[in-house]
């Protein structure tokens, strides 16, 4: 996968995000070969810390939608984004896929 993707995905989930909350960070990293564990695919995670110090999280990866098709980058992070916003609508302390 190209390194291009992760360029593609940020400014989805930036634009959603920030109207709520102007102070975000966005770090990429982009692996490839062995580093990556051989990975065809990629994706994407966003970390949220409450003003009382919990850390709620969402965790994205690209799917094959065809035979041969990954998920669009754009589409990947709207979905990061979406579900990020749900854990912190839901307003618990631990992530609902922990509980």
């Amino acid at each position: 996968v190209t390194p291009h993707a992760s360029h593609l995905i940020w400014p989805i989930e930036c634009g959603m995000l920030n109207r709520l909350l102007p102070d975000m960070y966005i770090f990429t990293d982009h692996y490839t070969g062995s580093e990556s564990g051989k990975s065809p695919g990629y994706g994407i995670s966003l970390v949220a810390e409450t003003t009382t110090g919990c850390i709620l999280s969402s965790e994205c990866a690209a799917t094959h939608s065809g035979a041969s098709k990954l998920q669009l980058p754009e589409d990947l992070g709207t979905q990061a984004a979406m579900s990020l916003l749900q854990e912190i609508k839901l307003g618990g302390v631990v992530n609902s896929t922990h509980q």
